[in-house]
């Protein structure tokens, strides 16, 4: 009997190009059968506005765009493969599991190894080694769908626990193993089809581990260009991690065991009280420099709580008797006219020249030299400033606290002498992970956080959070992350239990993204993280939490 054929409309730069085919064929037979262009660089496929892997099945009518490893999304699961291939050569090499991801260095992923094993160039060229044999060989890498019972005996079996404990917490029916000839793991998004995709890598030294360098994107090819590493936020990362290890919570199955055996209020003070003591331990610098500094200078990606440890550095400056004078930098913008427009010829109101840092620096120089200044007032309504001015002059015990996005940017405040100035990156560095080699980024919770706040506080759906995500990531990339590693300090401003306290508010609004929307491949992939997590209540988090800033309840005003 023939099969019925399906009709498939293939996405490709604004163009569809309509085929038919037999129910049930496979996304790798689409791209031989009709030729698909750039088959070389096709990782993945979006079907439906699904995100899968190419040995999906296609059954019914369906609209396919194939992901380019040339792309976000193709180079993320690029990733994800080199590090299971990784994680298959180490196990080769040492007969068991004992590998372990750290933090994302420059988009680079750090590991290290269990049991003391120095980690040398001698060991990473021969680790090196193994994995371009895996590579050469092409191996398929094939996906395996079973219910959570076989996944939890799976990891038993080879005494895994915490694995399998993340999969029985979880209350899952299903799991996605992805399989290496015998070497599976658990996997929450789609890998490549085969080991041969992996093409460009490097394994270089970081002590105490090392780096998994990955290409980058560069006029459609992929290249390894080596960058400075950023020394001070890898040092907060690395700190984090150890502090979560004593904690006792290096994963999502130790974090959802502690919700279930109802212990999170203990770990949420604990949490909590670090917060404090770092925030203490930054103002008692200022106050310790106090002669010097006159201006705080407060920046940070979005969504990472910043105006919060603003207010809470604030207190503990007073404790220190010192007064904090905050400077909005939305009152400096140029009036709408001579705002400056992107590539696409939309107003760019995140660059630099948006601002007017002329009137701002004469400003702050006015105000050291104890004159009063005139503060304007921006309407974001008209696009200009207001006839009206605030005055300020600051006394004896004051100091200026600036919190923007390009803080840290030193043309902002060029006319300042940088002996004068205090710089603070804050940003939610997270290190908790799902397993040995699959970690929760710190871009991820970001967008968690600001996805609830924008539903809770600024009338955003979740679908219009996603839709401006890309945009935001961009701004920071281009405005941000260049001078992180300009700061003096930088605080971390994730919290260890947040992600299972967010899961409540997020997951229902991530639910109602329609599978007609591009953003639902985005909302599915993080719903599928979250399914990991047992919801914990927000009963216990304080008032003056940053996760507050988010959920609301806070005792401050925003």
């Amino acid at each position: 009997m023939m099969r019925k054929k399906i009709q498939i409309i293939i996405k490709k730069e604004g163009k569809d190009i309509i085929y038919y085919t037999e129910r049930g064929t496979t996304l790798t037979q689409i791209i031989e059968k009709f030729k698909i262009a750039g088959k070389k660089n096709i990782i993945a496929a979006i079907v439906n506005n699904y995100l899968v892997d190419l040995s999906e099945q296609v059954n019914n009518n369906s609209e396919i765009e194939f992901v380019s490893v040339v792309t976000d999304k193709g180079l993320s699961i690029y990733r994800d493969t080199a590090t299971h291939i990784l994680a298959y050569a180490v196990k080769k090499i040492f007969g068991k599991d004992i590998l372990n991801i750290g933090p994302s260095i420059r988009y680079n992923y750090y590991f290290d190894l269990e049991s003391n094993i120095k980690i040398d160039k001698k060991l990473l060229k021969k680790i090196e080694k193994e994995m371009l044999n895996i590579i050469r060989k092409d191996i398929s890498i094939k996906k395996e769908v079973i219910p959570a019972e076989e996944g939890i005996k799976f990891y038993e079996e080879k005494k895994e626990y915490d694995k399998a404990n993340l999969i029985r917490t979880s209350g899952l029916e299903f799991v996605r193993f992805y399989f290496i000839e015998n070497f599976g793991e658990l996997c929450n998004g789609p890998l490549a089809p085969s080991t041969g995709f992996i093409t460009k890598f490097k394994l270089v030294p970081y002590p105490p581990g090392f780096l998994l360098m990955f290409p980058k994107i560069y006029d459609g090819k992929l290249l390894i260009k080596y960058e400075k590493t950023p020394k001070k936020l890898s040092k907060v990362f690395l700190e984090t991690r150890d502090w979560y290890k004593e904690q006792g919570v290096s994963n999502v199955a130790h974090l959802n065991q502690i919700i279930l055996d109802n212990k999170l209020s203990e770990l949420i003070t604990i949490s909590e009280a670090l917060h404090e003591k770092r925030i203490s331990q930054i103002a008692d610098i200022i106050t310790r420099k106090r002669s010097e500094i006159k201006i705080i200078l407060i920046a940070g990606p979005s969504a990472s709580g910043k105006t919060t440890f603003s207010k809470r550095l604030g207190i503990h400056l007073r404790v220190n008797g010192i007064k904090p004078v905050s400077i909005s930098l939305d009152n400096y913008f140029v009036d709408r006219d001579k705002t400056p427009r992107d590539e696409n010829g939309n107003y760019d109101f995140e660059c630099l020249e948006a601002l007017d840092i002329n009137l701002l620096n004469r400003h702050l120089i006015d105000l050291l030299d104890g004159k009063t200044i005139m503060v304007p007032q921006f309407d974001f309504h008209k696009g200009r400033r207001k006839k009206e001015k605030v005055p300020l002059k600051l006394e004896k015990d004051q100091i200026v606290i600036i919190e923007g996005i390009h803080g840290l940017n030193e043309k902002l405040t060029s006319k300042i002498p940088k002996r004068n100035k205090f710089k603070i990156y804050v940003s939610a560095l997270t290190q908790l992970r799902l397993s040995d080699y699959h970690r929760i980024t710190t871009t991820d919770t970001r967008l968690l956080r600001r996805i609830v706040r924008d539903f809770l506080f600024r009338e955003h759906t979740a679908l219009d959070t996603l839709k401006m995500w890309p945009s935001v990531h961009r701004g920071e990339e281009k405005y941000i992350f260049l001078f992180q590693e300009d700061a003096d300090v930088m605080f971390n401003s994730a919290l260890i239990y947040e992600t299972a306290v967010l899961k409540p508010f997020v997951y229902k609004y991530l639910l109602s993204v329609s599978h007609k929307y591009p953003e639902y491949v985005e909302s599915k992939r993080l719903l599928e993280i979250l399914d990991f997590f047992v919801d914990a209540p927000a009963r216990d988090v304080p008032k003056t939490s940053i996760l507050r800033e988010f959920i609301g309840g806070s005792s401050f005003k925003y």
